[in-house]
């Protein structure tokens, strides 16, 4: 994940479903101004949570297989590490309240 300038949100999939699920609210954050980025490489978590804090994310988006089989997505605040989990159709508006937008 290197994105100059750095990022609000880092979307972090586990695996390729994942993935398809991520892009639209990454997609739809950027159509509001936030700066968003996915890491397409699929490393351990805690390497893309690292990268993400490394690029100036606030927060990160994370589905897995639990969470996309429970429908719902994992919010984790960098600096504190607090987890919410929050239903992936309230994504964006649940980043988007974190972030004061």
């Amino acid at each position: 994940m290197q994105v100059s300038g750095g990022i609000d949100v880092a979307f972090i999939a586990l695996d390729p479903d994942s993935t398809r699920l991520l892009v639209p609210p990454m997609y739809a954050l950027r159509k509001r101004g936030v700066a968003a980025d996915m890491d397409y490489t699929r490393r351990k978590l805690e390497k893309q949570l690292r990268a993400a804090g490394d690029a100036g994310a606030r927060f990160a988006a994370i589905v897995g297989e639990d969470e996309r089989k429970a429908g719902d997505a994992t919010v984790q605040d960098l600096s504190t590490r607090e987890r919410a989990r929050v239903k992936l159709v309230d994504l964006e508006a649940a980043l988007l309240g974190r972030l004061g937008k």
